[in-house]
């Protein structure tokens, strides 16, 4: 997901106290141990949640995590993405920004 070629990871992850849940990504690499951030969190445990890689490519979506809508333009992304979804909710997916360091958020359904 980060674009070095090295297999990254991610995971659904919760608080032992089910208070809030997450995605874990983690990146590979010999110095993967330090390399984790935690995304999306949410109030509550969300027990129907998916994950599923989505390959490099242009993704269509609504908006994007501030709000700002994509005029119908699709998101290009030189390095895989990470699609989440939940059971009763719209789905979305992650791109990292390397300029960032942070994932960027998008809706691809209303």
């Amino acid at each position: 997901m980060d674009g070095d070629d090295r297999r990254d990871r991610a995971t659904l992850v919760a608080r032992r106290d089910a208070s809030q849940s997450a995605i874990q990504v983690c990146f590979g690499g010999k110095s993967g141990a330090g390399r984790c951030r935690v995304i999306a969190v949410q109030e509550g445990l969300a027990i129907d949640m998916g994950l599923s890689a989505m390959p490099a490519g242009c993704h269509s979506y609504f908006e994007d995590d501030k709000g700002k809508s994509s005029n119908g333009k699709d998101l290009c992304a030189r390095t895989e993405a990470l699609a989440y979804f939940k059971v009763g909710s719209a789905s979305s997916f992650f791109v990292y920004e390397p300029q960032t360091g942070k994932f960027g958020r998008y809706w691809d359904s209303d």
